[in-house]
């Protein structure tokens, strides 16, 4: 965090040396700058914050602070810019950010959205080991037909309130993918008991069953009790 507070330290000093000059010639044109000064820094952090990983973060402070530095040496160098000069790279930093806002959007909601597929994955694992304790102590995997989508409290199966296969499956629904969730037990006893559960993914499918599988198949449904599709 503190080589992003120098970044935006840089920042406004290059910006406040510019506005005073300009506030004093033209007030309105002053303000104007100002507002596009103050979101080019407002989005910068933004996307500091929104950055999963160090490089992605070097990466937005390269991509702001170049055009920064440049402008300033430029201004150094120029000290006879008129008033259209001055507001042109104000606007051309903020459309700036505002393109690369985009695409650390794009790039932070994929990664956000792998994250939270590899949580329900192992979520839906923990269920899938708390179905065989269930099932060694009961003889089954749940006393009644279960074939029901969207809901964890289901009692008399490994998924009874407070239970922490059902902990699990409220975990699942409370994330950020609210895909479809289908749960699928039947309610033979030893070899013959079986259970699906599957859920909808950001990117595809998720599903585990009774047979110990673990995988991206969709077939679950309430009479194969299964993962593979007919």
């Amino acid at each position: 965090m503190i080589l992003e507070f120098l970044v935006i330290f840089l920042i406004i000093i290059v910006w406040l040396k510019e506005l005073f000059p300009l506030f004093k010639e033209n007030k309105k044109l002053g303000i104007f700058c100002l507002v596009f000064s103050v979101m080019h820094i407002l989005l910068f952090y933004s996307m500091t914050l929104l950055a999963e990983s160090e490089y992605m973060r070097v990466l937005i402070m390269a991509i702001l602070i170049v055009p920064t530095l440049i402008y300033f040496i430029l201004s150094c160098t120029y000290r006879r810019y008129n008033l259209k000069m001055k507001l042109f790279p104000s606007m051309i930093l903020s459309m700036m950010s505002m393109f690369c806002l985009f695409i650390i959007f794009t790039l932070g909601f994929g990664s956000t959205n792998s994250a939270d597929d590899a949580k329900i994955k192992a979520d839906m694992d923990q269920i899938r080991s708390d179905a065989e304790v269930y099932k060694i102590t009961n003889n089954a995997y749940a006393l009644n037909i279960i074939s029901i989508k969207g809901q964890c409290d289901i009692s008399d199966s490994f998924l009874y309130v407070e239970g922490d296969a059902n902990k699990a499956c409220e975990s699942i629904q409370k994330g950020k993918n609210r895909g479809e969730l289908i749960i699928n037990i039947n309610n033979l006893k030893e070899g013959d008991a079986k259970y699906c559960i599957q859920k909808e993914l950001h990117s595809g499918f998720f599903c585990i069953d009774s047979t110990g599988y673990a995988g991206n198949k969709d077939g679950c449904d309430s009479v194969n009790y299964s993962c593979e599709k007919d």
